[in-house]
């Protein structure tokens, strides 16, 4: 069985300087964003109902579900306003149960929010339901889901899809990341190669995802707060000092230098299963693309440099802002700004010698299997899956994919018929 917890929310009463803000809703559990409404430009009552599709272990691990109305200001999202609603009041929740007008905290006192919220038990869609969904998205080396990639997806139900997608094929995700590294590459125009892997697509909201992966999780976090914890050492030395721009400057150069010597010497811990796909990315850039040698160092910076390193020094773990300076956390900015192509060469340099010098050993993702036994997925990852895919085709009625390509059809049936079992169930 698997649990919805739906919720329902309305924001009442913007001043008039929101008039013309694009608000829009958060929702997560213990600070962890997991999804969010669209953009709303109603003044006056901007509405959205979301549903959340979580396991019963997401609620009883929880505390609080956070609720955070947002808006966008030059690129950066800006909190106008939050609630929490703590979950051990939902432990024995009937069917429904309702919040009436949740006062929140905000630039607006007459601002309030209301929200309902209940679970709905399946007892009946068993995750036998969704095997043959998830059988036909591993068909062909990942055929259907490299049809799903054209299709229109927004930024946050893309990176949502890749979430889930690393759960589903939590046994060949490196496979599958592999699988779309080859085909991306493969696809892109031969004139074009500074381009590779700029673009939003859902191969790099994948191996996003596995950088950030709980399983990955304590390899990076001891990272960066060796790196913080250095930061902030140095900052503290100089605070007594008087300080020119020319100064500043070279402080903010050996600031740079040992970030990066860090992140260097952190290579050789690297877990298995990031080694093994950015191993396989450098080796079918340099195939594609030999006449260009920097483009193995463009494509690094990209991706984990500006998508994954430089973002989390911008933007910080709150934990981590927590226990930080105000100068720490502009040094940090200052050091991210100043990181350029030239500055990860040394990075690079070390990443292809240690897997020069590992190349006598076979490498245990080349031997993943192209499927899974997916009678271990569990119902409301099969369930979170078909959503998200049947959203996207509903949404998208001029689908750039052609209805005679028998895999997309096979998929349009199996989504079609768990859509019938799911009004039945209703």
């Amino acid at each position: 069985e698997f649990t919805d917890l739906v919720v329902v929310q309305t924001q009442l009463g913007f001043e008039k300087q929101w008039y013309q803000r694009r608000v829009r809703g958060s929702l997560g559990f213990d600070g962890s964003a997991v999804q969010r409404t669209p953009d709303a430009y109603s003044s006056s009552k901007p509405c959205w109902n979301k549903t959340l599709h979580c396991k019963h272990s997401n609620i009883r691990n929880s505390n609080e579900l956070k609720v955070k109305l947002c808006y966008s200001k030059n690129k950066k999202v800006c909190e106008v306003n939050a609630a929490t609603v703590p979950l051990g009041n939902l432990t024995n929740m009937t069917f429904q149960t309702r919040y009436y007008a949740l006062p929140i905290k905000g630039q607006s006192n007459q601002a309030k929010l209301k929200l309902e919220l209940y679970y709905r038990d399946h007892a009946v869609l068993q995750s036998s339901y969704y095997h043959a969904l998830i059988g036909e998205l591993q068909k062909g080396d990942f055929r259907a889901v490299k049809l799903l990639r054209d299709m229109h997806w927004t930024p946050e139900s893309r990176e949502t899809f890749a979430s889930v997608l690393l759960t589903v094929y939590d046994k060949t995700k490196v496979h599958l990341i592999k699988e779309l590294i080859s085909d991306e590459i493969s696809r892109h125009p031969d004139n074009d190669s500074n381009s590779i892997f700029r673009d939003n697509t859902l191969t790099t909201a994948l191996l996003v995802a596995l950088l950030n992966s709980p399983t990955n999780a304590a390899h990076f976090e001891g990272v960066f707060s060796s790196i913080v914890e250095d930061v902030q050492a140095r900052v503290k030395a100089r605070q007594e000092c008087s300080l020119d721009e020319e100064q500043l400057r070279a402080l903010t150069q050996e600031d740079k230098a040992r970030v990066l010597a860090t992140l260097i010497s952190s290579i050789s811990q690297m877990p298995d299963d990031i080694r093994s796909v950015v191993s396989h990315l450098l080796r079918g850039l340099a195939v594609r693309w030999p006449e260009h040698p920097t483009i193995q160092s463009a494509v690094i910076l990209t991706l984990m440099f500006v998508r994954f390193y430089l973002l989390r020094f911008v933007h910080p773990r709150e934990r981590d802002r927590c226990t930080m300076l105000p100068e720490t956390v502009q040094a940090l900015l200052s050091i991210a700004r100043s990181i350029k192509r030239k500055d990860i060469t040394g990075y690079l340099e070390e990443f292809l010698r240690q897997r020069t010098s590992s190349a006598s050993s076979p490498e245990t993702a080349n031997n993943d299997p192209t499927t899974q036994d997916v009678s271990t997925v569990e119902a409301a990852d099969g369930a979170h899956i078909f959503n998200l895919i049947s959203d996207v085709v509903q949404s998208t009625p001029d689908i750039n994919l052609k209805d005679s390509d028998e895999t997309f059809s096979n998929l349009r049936e199996i989504l079609d018929h768990l859509t019938l079992i799911e009004q039945k169930v209703d």
